[in-house]
C-alpha cells in the first residue's frame, strides 16, 4: 500500500510540474525586435544586394533577395544582424 501511495504521489507531482511548465512557457511574452528592421521593409545588405525583411527573431533576420548569393538559391535565407556591417535603408 505504501508503494502505491509513493507512486501516486510521484505521478501527481510530475503531472503538476508539467502543467506549470507548459503554462509558464505559454504565458511568456515575445518582445519585438528593438532594432530598426521591420518585416516587409527593404534594405541594401552589406554586399549591396537589395533584401526584403521576411522575419525577425531576436538578432536573426530572414531576408529574401532576387540576387544570386554564393551557395544559396535566390530565396529567403537567415542572417545574423549584429555583425558590425552597415545596412542602408531603401
Amino acid at each position: 500500500m505504501h508503494m502505491r501511495h509513493s507512486i501516486l504521489t510521484l505521478v501527481l507531482t510530475l503531472s503538476l510540474g508539467l502543467v506549470v511548465l507548459t503554462a509558464s512557457r505559454a504565458a511568456a511574452v515575445h518582445q519585438p525586435a528593438s532594432g530598426p528592421f521591420v518585416v516587409g521593409s527593404k534594405w541594401n545588405c552589406p554586399t549591396g544586394f537589395e533584401c526584403k525583411i521576411e522575419e525577425v527573431q531576436g538578432d536573426w533576420l530572414r531576408v529574401s533577395t532576387s540576387a544570386a548569393l554564393p551557395g544559396f538559391p535566390p530565396s529567403a535565407i537567415w542572417i545574423y544582424a549584429p555583425t558590425g556591417q552597415v545596412w542602408t535603408r531603401n
